[in-house]
């Protein structure tokens, strides 16, 4: 009897697991059917009304789909020929495109040490060379940095530093100034 139990528990766990599984690749298919209607000509992912740059829109839209298993889609493709035009040289679009990159098998060495000498003094990361460092951009770069490969080395080490030393009694970091950012506390503790 208690062998029966065990089997009938086994089936109903593993129907359980078929069955979320079915239902998680129909609201990904969904959700990617939406992410496909949204595509601009120029390959990025910008909506009207958006409060995000087309770099960021399109970037989060690719990590989306190498997440679903999806990174042979075209509108993949086309979102990764907009990044890969983009040379604006901040630490946000270098990270952004390490991360596209990587994520697409892309050579990112040149972006990586790009970005490796745009650290600052005090080991964090400004938008530009020369730039204050701020928690967004060091906790980007350090992102990037990981995804890459690059886990070891002064510079990580730095940068985490400024994250530490950045952070507010309270456990959160500010988006400038001491004002605490839910945004920003997430990207340093990622």
């Amino acid at each position: 009897m208690l062998q029966n139990s065990h089997k009938r528990s086994a089936w109903i766990t593993g129907s359980a697991a078929v069955l979320l599984l079915a239902t998680s690749q129909l609201f990904a298919s969904t959700g990617l059917d939406w992410l496909s209607s949204q595509i601009n000509p120029d390959g990025s992912f910008e909506g009207a009304g958006s409060i995000s740059t087309a770099l960021q829109s399109t970037a989060e839209t690719l990590r989306t789909f190498h997440t679903l298993g999806r990174i042979n889609h075209p509108d993949a493709y086309s979102a990764l020929q907009f990044l890969e035009a983009d040379n604006y040289p901040s630490t946000e679009h270098l990270a952004r495109r390490i991360i596209a990159g990587v994520g697409t098998g892309k050579d990112v060495s040149p972006l990586v040490s790009g970005l490796l000498n745009q650290v600052n003094a005090d080991g964090g990361f400004g938008e530009l060379p020369g730039y204050g460092s701020t928690v967004l951009d060091t906790a980007l770069a350090l992102e990037a940095l990981a995804v890459a490969g690059t886990t070891g080395g002064e510079v990580i080490g730095y940068a985490l530093g400024y994250l530490l030393d950045s952070q507010l009694g309270s456990g959160a970091w500010p988006d400038g100034g001491d004002r605490a950012s839910v945004y920003i506390t997430s990207l340093a503790l990622h």
